[in-house]
């Protein structure tokens, strides 16, 4: 049996404890400025799925992207809205405080579509929905970067957690000729914070994936 995913009550208790997820991966904002090249404007659209706090927000509109954030942790949103505005980078940033799955992504809309720390925490059949949705909503040439945990024997399992088969995002890539991965891998992270709720920072590992793709047509 899979235990319950994590609500948003824990996730607002996560960030209001000041909580972060460290440095943003630096290839996201490496590949934000090729799209703006290629694109010919700063005012690249971006959807930051699940935004947490704004990790890749908040440094993405500040080189200039127009960035929809998505979480349904009132506490991280705000705490979005919070920096956007001691920056001056409130007209950048359009924060939207709602579940993912409820989302509406706007057909052929977004340059750069973005998930860190998202799809562990989804069941398959909506993994699956919430992709084809992305793939739709996203532009000629545009671009998809996930961060994501997998299964692996030496990686901790965590609760509300549900780690995915390798390969298993790449397959749904794979499999739709409009797309190519230009970008995949897989390393084993070691972490300390804490396992649960109320639980003390433990040293454990995760398997970390990687994986960046582009709509070719």
């Amino acid at each position: 049996m899979q235990e319950p995913v994590l609500d948003s009550d824990y996730w607002d208790s996560f960030y209001r404890e000041k909580n972060d997820w460290g440095k943003p991966w630096p290839q996201v904002l490496v590949v934000a400025k090729e799209l703006q090249y290629t694109f010919g404007t700063p005012t690249i659209r971006v959807l930051d799925l699940a935004c947490g706090n704004g990790r890749y927000t908040i440094p993405l509109a500040q080189i200039g992207a127009c960035v929809d954030c998505i979480d349904f942790s009132e506490v991280a949103i705000a705490q979005v809205r919070t920096q956007a505005k001691e920056l001056g980078i409130s007209d950048l940033i359009k924060t939207h405080w709602i579940d993912v799955r409820e989302f509406l992504i706007k057909p052929c809309w977004y340059h750069l579509v973005l998930a860190s720390g998202l799809f562990e925490y989804l069941r398959e059949s909506e993994l699956h929905v919430l992709i084809r949705d992305v793939q739709t909503g996203t532009v000629a040439q545009g671009i998809n970067i996930f961060v994501y945990l997998l299964q692996h024997p030496q990686a901790t399992r965590i609760i509300g957690e549900y780690p995915l088969v390798p390969g298993i995002v790449e397959s749904i890539y794979e499999s739709s000729h409009a797309w190519q991965i230009v970008f995949s891998e897989v390393s084993l992270k070691e972490d300390c914070h804490p396992l649960e709720k109320r639980g003390k920072p433990q040293k454990h590992k995760h398997c970390v994936a990687r994986m960046v793709a582009r709509k070719v047509r």
